[in-house]
């Protein structure tokens, strides 16, 4: 097992995947995107999508895109 500080879970640890259903969206301003291929290691991944444009605010930037 991979140690951790501050007693967090390791990526690589299965009580670290979570089994509900999710979709990820990508936007190229996010301060701290994630790789899609992360990502898909952590859970039940269903969707994905890469959009064009948008950031950290996309809820506020593209509403009708998520």
């Amino acid at each position: 097992m991979t140690r951790t500080t501050s007693g967090n879970t390791p990526h690589g640890d299965p009580r670290y995947h979570f089994k509900k259903p999710f979709g990820y969206s990508y936007f190229p301003l996010e301060i701290a995107p994630m790789p899609l291929s992360w990502v898909e290691t952590s859970g039940n991944l269903i969707w994905s999508r890469e959009h064009d444009s948008g950031g950290h605010f996309a809820a506020f930037e593209k509403p009708k895109e998520l």
